[in-house]
């Protein structure tokens, strides 16, 4: 399973993002659209604040998938708010699947939320 956008400022770890903001693109909505229709895999209470955006809550922490790729809720945030452009990879799987993340089974789900932790 595939990782990606658990960055730095949002998770204490990762690569940084504000080299990888960008200015609004072509699928910049659909992609926020298809990461918030992933499978929920891991949830917190725990509110997210955009350190972009002082005061600005992105939400609470969770984490998605869609069965190849595994992603923190946040992302679309940040898809949205800042323009950020996922993998070649990942949006190639989004248009196939008509921006709408597929249902994953539960063993899916957690060898997803298993990715995100390591």
């Amino acid at each position: 399973m595939k990782k990606f956008g658990f960055f730095e400022e949002f998770r204490g770890e990762g690569p940084e993002l504000a080299p990888l903001m960008n200015p609004p693109y072509r699928w910049q909505s659909e992609v926020s659209a298809y990461l918030e229709s992933g499978r929920v895999v891991s949830w917190s209470p725990q509110l997210i604040e955009d350190p972009f955006a002082l005061g600005e809550s992105v939400g609470t922490d969770a984490i998605q998938t869609d069965g190849e790729w595994v992603w923190p809720a946040e992302l679309a945030h940040i898809v949205r708010r800042h323009g950020i452009m996922v993998p070649d990879a990942f949006l190639s799987r989004m248009k196939s699947r008509n921006w709408k993340a597929s249902a994953v089974s539960d063993a899916v789900a957690m060898e997803a939320a298993d990715t995100a932790l390591s």
